[in-house]
């Protein structure tokens, strides 16, 4: 990973990619190059239809954002997308993550502005963590509030997941 050169794509397009079973809604920004891998790495901020925590439920969609790799000779082969804390570390300078941190608000803006989920989820994906990695959740809840998606619930569950649980107002 030493080969990564940061370039955050700090103007990018909001059109929704959808995934081939149209359950999943995402935009994706640039983060950097790893160029001896000839990979780009990409910032995915996806909705997703049916993966949620609340599965017993129709019409929730699942909020998720984290890294991943594509191609620079393959524009279709791309990696999964990681959501871990540490893979974030690898990618994202500490200088950098306010920046990167309102690129994910603005790309969540425009999914759901686009998809109009009736119901969001959103968990940590790693367990356990501490106020200050929790601060991005917080903004994006703010965001989704002003969005006009009430905050149903939001707590930590056994396992150390922090939850939250959006409505759309009616």
């Amino acid at each position: 990973m030493n080969d990564f050169e940061p370039d955050i794509e700090t103007s990018f397009p909001l059109d929704i990619l959808t995934g081939n079973l149209g359950d999943e809604h995402l935009i994706e920004f640039s983060l950097g190059y790893l160029m001896q891998a000839r990979q780009i790495v990409l910032m995915s901020v996806l909705l997703w239809e049916g993966a949620s925590f609340l599965e017993q439920y129709n019409g929730v969609y699942d909020l998720r954002f984290g890294i991943r790799m594509k191609y620079m000779d393959k524009d279709w082969k791309v990696t999964p997308i990681d959501f871990t804390q540490a893979y974030k570390y690898s990618y994202i300078h500490p200088n950098n993550r306010e920046t990167v941190r309102g690129l994910v608000v603005k790309a969540i803006v425009g999914l759901v502005k686009g998809v109009r989920p009736p119901v969001i989820t959103m968990s940590t994906f790693d367990a356990e963590l501490p106020e200050p990695a929790l601060v991005k959740y917080r903004v994006i809840e703010e965001c989704l509030n002003g969005l006009g998606y009430r905050t149903v619930d939001a707590y930590r569950c056994p396992v150390g997941h922090d939850r939250w649980h959006f409505a759309a107002a009616t």
